[in-house]
């Protein structure tokens, strides 16, 4: 176990409501009372946090930096339910879906907006200055972005992406008989209709914009409005950093490849989707037989044995490569085709800003805690998933012990 003497324990009292809590110092933000805690979070920045707390009585409510979402002062104690809060990509705004009896809002940095059957796909713009969600009313669906309504379908709209600018906006509508019809939407305009649409990215700079359909139980990726080559099933498609390639994993009578830069690669008998270093690499991982291998630029390595994987990803300056593997109901993270400690669960791991320290959310039987450069921290009853202040120096999270609700930082040596 780390020892926690790296960490600044500080004993607070409950902290201002609506400040900003103090970087260095680990403390108390506030206390549960008999309400259970359902999630906790920290933005990446790392100046903001929350908890959703649920009364005896089934009533969700939010502190946000803080302060009471409902606040006292409103008539209503709470919401009937609420969706996973979402921090804008900058930390700056924190978005989240309301239920109070039937109906459903958004509710944007504490303001609630208007009322609908139901609201989904909430998703920000990558300059946190954007919100766009799904809502449905009287059986039909429509975008909202920035407070406006889009165009009405008798079917299913989203799910939704924003350009790395925030300047356009593309989403999937469902329709017909069964929603067997289905289209992209860009900035308004309707793309042709296939049985299937979906997987939709932009390019890193918005150059490009792709996603994947099918048509006649065939599929292939649309870039900029051309269809490329059929093939038995296609997903996840990935530009390279600058955007001059495209990659996706495709199967071909019942085999399995990677196409990237319109170049088959080898077949295997699986394989997870493939992702970009930022200096252009492409990784991927595969199934041969028994075997699961890590291939990176067409090189392959076995790696250790597992039942699947996820989160497969390059650190920031390329030079790592991590993923999760699952074997029997078991999670393990496997960095630079090591393997880590099994648990009952793993978050996406996360690397510092200088790639030097590798930390993530594990779970074992009741107890949460964070797992840094493989040392497990204390265990607590909930925490959130860890951020880094940006030289890579501390680590911070939120934490759930007895009745508070602590902000942990730590120091990264």
């Amino acid at each position: 176990m780390r020892n926690l003497s790296n960490a600044i324990v500080v004993a607070l009292a409950l902290f201002g409501a609506g400040q900003a809590f103090p970087r260095e110092t680990t403390g108390v933000l506030c206390e549960t009372g008999d309400a259970d805690v359902a999630a906790l979070g920290v933005s990446v920045d790392p100046a903001h946090w929350y908890a959703v707390l649920v009364t005896g009585d089934s009533m969700y409510f939010l502190v946000h930096d803080g302060l009471r979402v409902p606040g006292e002062e409103d008539a209503r104690p709470g919401y009937d339910l609420m969706g996973w809060p979402v921090f804008s990509p900058d930390g700056s705004r924190l978005a989240f879906a309301a239920t109070v009896g039937t109906k459903q809002r958004v509710v944007l940095d504490g303001q609630e907006g208007p009322e609908y059957d139901e609201v989904n796909w909430l998703t920000f713009s990558p300059d946190g200055q954007r919100l766009a969600y799904v809502a449905r009313e009287k059986g039909q669906e429509f975008i909202v972005v920035d407070g406006q309504e889009g165009t009405r379908y008798d079917g299913y709209v989203g799910p939704l992406a924003f350009s790395p600018d925030g300047k356009h906006l593309v989403y999937r509508v469902s329709r017909g008989r069964d929603y067997v019809e289905e289209f992209a939407v860009l900035d308004g305009v309707e793309g042709p209709v296939y049985d299937h649409a979906d997987d939709f990215i932009f390019s890193p700079a918005g150059l490009h914009v792709c996603y994947v359909a099918g048509r006649d139980n065939k599929h292939f990726v649309v870039l900029d409005g051309k269809e490329g080559p059929e093939y038995d099933g296609v997903w996840a498609p990935t530009f390279s950093p600058d955007g001059s390639r495209l990659a996706y994993v495709a199967r071909k009578k019942g085999a399995y490849l990677v196409v990237s830069g319109g170049r088959e690669g080898p077949e295997y008998d699986g394989i997870w989707e493939p992702v970009f270093s930022r200096d252009g690499s492409l990784a991927y991982a595969a199934q041969k037989g028994k075997h699961v291998f890590t291939i990176m630029d067409g090189q392959a390595k076995e790696a250790p044995a597992c039942d699947g994987l996820m989160h497969f990803a390059f650190s920031p300056k390329g030079n790592h490569l991590v993923y999760v593997a699952a074997e029997y109901s078991k999670y393990f993270v496997v960095l630079d085709g090591k393997p880590g400690r099994k648990y009952d669960w793993i978050d996406p791991p996360a690397f510092t800003p200088d790639c030097d320290h590798l930390a993530y959310r594990a779970t074992l039987g009741k107890k949460e805690f964070i797992v840094l450069d493989g040392q497990e921290g204390q265990k607590y009853a909930k925490v959130s998933p860890p951020v880094f202040s940006p030289d890579g120096a501390r680590m911070y999270y939120l934490a759930l012990d007895g009745k508070e609700i602590c902000r942990i930082v730590e120091r990264i040596e």
